[in-house]
């Protein structure tokens, strides 16, 4: 009977025969519904937002899972750009989906965070619960990924980049762990990361030579000289520019000679290294 006078476009006996149904209402359902056919109506025929929220409310309180009054709620809240509010309505509409449909609201709730009010902290958070629920998102790893850099939290930037390296594979991989390991030796300080993402970027058949570098970086900083004297020789047989391999034999030679004390061993590198560049001074001077 009030639908019937609603659609006549009686909005007063509309309203009125509504609130009768709603004080007959004997059931979450009825009252729902009741509650949020008066909120339509006070959105429609009196813009009057304020009262129009507290009835949707009202349907929800009796039936969370109404959904047209979560519908009406999230409108409303978008229109008036409300997105801290809007947020709380996606996370009762997840609260009340089955498990296996939550996933699109806490996306969009991360999207909320990030896109409409800018908290890079909470959007964190509720990217990394995206990743839980779903560890192969895609867009949850770019996003973080974005965050991160932006905050310069590079031990976190790390964690997330690090599970995409398994989907890798062969040279790319290579490369990402490379990139991955100069990225923990310079920006995040963490030394012993990056030997581990280093290590297995150089463990592999063509073995990369940013890696071997930082590698040897490291290994000098860390005056583990063996080590470095290991590492030059292998980016010696992989460098294809006979300057850089004459520039890393004579560092090795002068290593060899001056913090190993090995005179012999320094002999065969400067030799090395005069097979580059006969005119070579220091390993001239040496002999």
């Amino acid at each position: 009977h009030g639908g019937l006078r609603f659609g006549a476009g009686d909005i007063d006996d509309a309203e009125a025969c509504l609130t009768k149904l709603s004080e007959k209402a004997d059931t979450p359902e009825a009252k729902a519904e009741v509650a949020a056919r008066l909120g339509q109506i006070a959105i429609d025929a009196y813009g009057d937002t304020e009262t129009a929220l507290a009835r949707f409310e009202q349907a929800l309180e009796n039936m969370p899972t109404h959904r047209a009054s979560l519908e009406a709620l999230r409108t409303i809240h978008t229109n008036n750009e409300n997105w801290t509010s809007l947020v709380g309505v996606v996370a009762r509409e997840a609260s009340v989906a089955p498990e296996d449909r939550r996933m699109p609201c806490f996306i969009e709730i991360a999207r909320i965070w990030q896109d409409r009010i800018g908290n890079p902290k909470v959007a964190i958070s509720s990217w990394q619960k995206v990743l839980q629920g779903d560890p192969g998102n895609a867009e949850a790893e770019e996003r973080l990924l974005g965050l991160y850099e932006k905050a310069g939290d590079w031990s976190g930037y790390l964690d997330v980049a690090e599970r995409g390296i398994d989907r890798l594979a062969g040279t790319a991989q290579r490369d990402r762990r490379a990139e991955l390991g100069i990225i923990a030796q310079e920006k995040a300080g963490d030394l012993d990361r990056a030997v581990g993402l280093l290590r297995a970027a150089v463990a592999v058949d063509v073995p990369s030579l940013p890696a071997l570098d930082a590698l040897r970086t490291i290994a000098h900083g860390r005056g583990d000289w063996e080590q470095v004297i290991s590492l030059t020789e292998q980016e010696v047989a992989l460098a294809s520019d006979p300057a850089q391999r004459v520039r890393l034999l004579e560092e090795a030679a002068r290593i060899k000679l001056d913090q190993l004390l090995d005179r012999d061993g320094a002999a065969v590198l400067f030799r090395a290294a005069l097979a580059q560049e006969p005119k070579l001074e220091s390993a001239l001077a040496f002999f």
